[in-house]
């Protein structure tokens, strides 16, 4: 979130940045927000789990699956740490089987919800850089 948060630092930017600043903010405290993926079915390896995670985290989850595939071991260690927070404690192999089932879940059931917040968000940054011309 980082970088994010410097956006109004840019010095393209002549007018105020008040109202981008908290735009921006507002994006970046909501991505860094958490949620429970209640009921989450991990079907192929026997798993209901009630996940706990922040909202950047499974963003850049599901973008690495669908994207490549080197960096799986990454999400498959993290997807068992999240599944072991949530009482549920899974082998390599498991965890490996959950990524798809894990990616499924977010990309079809949650992230059609949150696709319109960030889209709100985007759309508040955008109005909000104009008013900086």
């Amino acid at each position: 979130m980082l970088y994010l948060r410097q956006v109004c630092a840019a010095s393209s930017f002549d007018g105020d940045t008040s109202g981008l600043s908290r735009a921006v903010e507002a994006f970046a405290t909501w991505l860094e927000g958490e949620f429970v993926a209640t009921g989450m079915n991990l079907g192929e390896i026997d798993v209901i789990a009630d996940l706990r995670i922040h909202r950047y985290e499974y963003l850049r989850i599901c973008g690495d699956i669908a994207s490549t595939t080197s960096l799986a071991w990454r999400n498959v260690r993290r997807i068992k740490e999240l599944l072991a927070a949530s009482g549920h404690t899974v082998s390599d192999q498991q965890a490996y089987l959950a990524v798809e089932p894990f990616f499924r879940w977010f990309h079809e059931d949650i992230f059609i919800y949150h696709a319109s917040q960030i889209g709100a968000f985007l759309n508040d940054i955008r109005w909000a850089s104009m008013s900086t011309r």
